[in-house]
């Protein structure tokens, strides 16, 4: 079994659990049969990608970029500013999402870089204004909410079924109820806990 989407995005360190889920939606990151990521298919998925970008947009980057471009750690002072990891990280991880050129990892980052990115979170929060405004975005905590509620529910439901139709079920079986309710709740349990072992890999 390889890696769960959260676990792939720290082992990679410049992308977020929903940023991966992103990547695997649009094609970018590969997953395997049973839903996990193998992180040497998804590097080399993602390297790809990256690569193909570079080539793509090569010629019509040259000459604008690099006039304009600025290292972001060198600001025109010519002083050193320090940059946080999580910063660059962030950068990083917008233009991955949207479909643009990323530096490799290790790599310096460029003002242009850092705007880009920034015109991209004007987009995506313009978006998201519309959305809101015309009633088709919902806030996450509500949908979390309820989902978790409905969760709840439906193991409460599981959980208390073994008890409602153990002597039923025994007498038309011709067993012993205390044995088929045993059974019924061991059962139930592990089914439950398999669920739960499958939510836990996505």
């Amino acid at each position: 079994m390889g890696m769960s989407r959260r676990a792939y995005a720290n082992y990679r360190g410049d992308m977020t659990a929903q940023g991966v889920q992103k990547a695997i939606a649009s094609g970018r990151i590969p997953v395997e049969p049973d839903g996990s990521i193998d992180p040497d298919k998804a590097d080399a998925a993602l390297a790809a990608n990256t690569n193909a970008k570079r080539q793509s947009a090569s010629k019509r980057q040259a000459g604008c970029k690099h006039s304009k471009a600025k290292k972001l750690n060198a600001p025109a002072d010519g002083k050193q500013q320090a940059v946080s990891p999580d910063a660059i990280a962030t950068v990083r991880e917008i233009l991955l999402e949207a479909g643009e050129d990323i530096p490799l990892i290790g790599a310096e980052m460029t003002f242009l870089a850092a705007q880009t990115a920034n015109e991209i979170i004007k987009a995506h929060t313009a978006k998201l204004k519309f959305l809101r405004a015309r009633g088709e975005l919902v806030e996450k905590v509500r949908v979390e909410s309820k989902v978790f509620a409905m969760a709840r529910q439906n193991r409460d439901a599981w959980m208390n079924w073994p008890a409602r139709v153990a002597a039923m079920m025994a007498a038309d079986l011709g067993v012993d109820t205390v044995s088929m309710l045993a059974a019924l709740d061991k059962h139930v349990r592990e089914h439950l806990t398999s669920l739960s072992d499958v939510e836990a890999v996505t």
